[in-house]
Parts: structure tokens; C-alpha cells; sequence
């Protein structure tokens, strides 16, 4: 077998060439910002939703001869982004693309100069940028007892918060719920596109305390971070306050949930007060 053997001259040349290549390149692209671009999209924290906003130093004289096909190829990005091209003022232009970019994700981004203007320095000009990545949230906020027939039950519900847009299909899918071994019913809801709720129903409740764990599996989620959490759930035997919540409509008022039903005949003066004497009114809520 013949070996061939690279003397470290040449190689030297060749590193040497590529250095001076790239020197020469980022000379271009400093040229370019200078007498061309005045604001382009930076930082590694680009929110995924967001358009990319160009906004150059001069109008780009070869724009209204563009049909919206050619406009489009103006950016150009990779990994590949599809999207439309539009002028929102005579020096600014904003790519808007047809789905959001993918969070976490690095993309170079190529604005090719030569379709906007007559002889530039550069016929493009080249840059990168980052988009945030998605962090997702997992709040249990109340354990609500009740009964199915004379069968003893609870209900656990709660919030889903994610820094970014997100399907609600999509967090159905991660979010799951076990007591035990036992999966257990959860049902999700959007408030908006980042807050989602959640109740996770048909919990069994028996005579020691038991666990309910909560999973929300962010990488099917396309985030960073998975939540796990565990709520304890009381003994029957044990009649236990839990928490309060500050509820602001219809009116305001204090919700106390314990950790058995409170009975509707159950006489509450003096049970609940404030220590400045504050009048209450109290009611059960079963």
C-alpha cells in the first residue's frame, strides 16, 4: 500500500490561506455594516415568535422592481426558514417567517445585498443569531376532595408556564399524572399561548397517605428541562388544613382548603377569625 505524505510547508500555506480568507471575509462584512446596514437581529436570547427586523442606511433601490417571490430570497436562512419578505418603511425591512424558529437553535442568516442594491461592496452580508431556549414551569396549586357516590376521591389542580409559544395539544401530550403505578386522568386547558391548567382527577384516597406524582416531560416540549413534582395526598383518618388562596373574583375573598370535606350543617363561628377582630363571613364550599 503507498502512503503519501503532506509536507508541513504546504500545510502551513494552506492554514495560512485560510486565515487571510477570513480575514478578508470579516473585512467585507465590516465594510458592509458600515456603509449599509444600520441594525440587524443579535444576541443569543431571539425570541423564536419574533420577525426579523433589517433596517439599512440607505433605501434598497432594487426592491419595488422585486416581485414578492424574489422578495422573499432577499434572507435567507439555515437551517432552511421559509417565510414572506415585506418593506415597512423606506429604509426597514422585516422577514416574517411561516412558523416560528425553533427554540434553542442556532441560525445563519444571509441578506443578499446584490437584489436590494446596485453595486455593494459585498453582494451579501452574513450573520447569526440565536433563539432562546424553552423553559417550562410546574405549579400544583390546590387538592380538592369530594366524593363519587360514597367513594372518597381528590382532585389536584394546577398550572403549566413555558417562556414561549405553545401548543396546548403539545402539553396534553407531555403532562401525566401516577398514583402508584396506577396512571391517572389529566385534563389541560390553555389560559393563553405560554399558562396552561391542569387537573388531575379521580385520585383515590384511603386511610394512609399517599402519592401523587406529576411529570411534565419538556424535551417533548422541545425544552431544556423536564419537572417532576409529588404531592402527598392526607390520610382519611387525618382532618388537616392544607392551604389558602387569594381569590379576586367575583368578589375578593380567602379560599382555606382542608384536607376532608367540611360539612354544610358545620357551625364555624369562632373556627376562622382575624386577630384585630375583622368581621368573616364564612360559607362552605363542597
Amino acid at each position: 500500500m503507498k502512503t503519501f505524505s503532506f509536507p508541513a510547508k504546504w500545510a502551513l500555506f494552506a492554514l495560512t490561506l485560510l486565515f487571510f480568507a477570513s480575514c478578508h471575509n470579516n473585512r467585507q462584512e465590516q465594510a458592509v455594516q458600515k456603509d449599509l446596514v444600520a441594525s440587524f437581529p443579535t444576541g443569543n436570547r431571539f425570541q423564536p415568535d419574533a420577525p426579523l427586523t433589517l433596517t439599512f442606511k440607505k433605501v434598497p433601490e432594487l426592491l419595488k422592481g422585486l416581485s414578492q417571490e424574489a422578495r422573499n430570497q432577499v434572507v435567507t436562512l439555515k437551517p432552511e426558514v421559509k417565510g414572506k419578505l415585506f418593506q415597512v418603511s423606506q429604509k426597514t425591512l422585516v422577514f416574517q417567517p411561516e412558523k416560528p424558529l425553533a427554540f434553542g437553535q442556532k441560525y445563519e442568516v444571509t441578506v443578499h445585498l446584490d437584489k436590494l442594491f446596485n453595486h455593494p461592496a459585498s453582494n451579501t452580508f452574513r450573520f447569526s443569531l440565536q433563539t432562546a431556549p424553552l423553559e417550562v414551569a410546574l405549579n400544583i396549586r390546590n387538592m380538592e376532595p369530594y366524593l363519587f357516590g360514597k367513594k372518597p376521591l381528590a382532585r389536584l389542580t394546577g398550572t403549566v408556564q413555558a417562556s414561549g409559544n405553545t401548543d396546548v395539544a403539545a402539553v396534553k401530550k407531555a403532562l401525566s399524572a401516577k398514583q402508584g403505578d396506577k396512571p391517572l386522568p389529566v385534563k389541560v386547558s390553555a389560559e393563553d399561548n405560554r399558562t396552561f391548567r391542569f387537573t388531575v382527577d379521580s385520585i383515590e384516597r384511603t386511610d394512609e397517605p399517599q402519592q401523587v406524582v406529576v411529570t411534565l416531560d419538556g424535551k417533548a416540549l422541545g425544552a431544556q428541562n423536564s419537572v417532576v413534582k409529588t404531592y402527598t395526598i392526607p390520610s382519611l383518618k387525618k382532618f388537616t388544613f392544607l392551604q389558602y388562596n387569594v381569590v379576586t373574583t367575583p368578589q375578593l375573598h380567602l379560599e382555606l382548603v382542608f384536607s376532608n370535606r367540611v360539612s354544610p350543617d358545620q357551625n364555624l363561628k369562632g373556627l376562622v377569625y382575624f386577630s384585630d377582630g375583622t368581621p368573616v363571613s364564612l360559607s362552605v364550599k363542597n
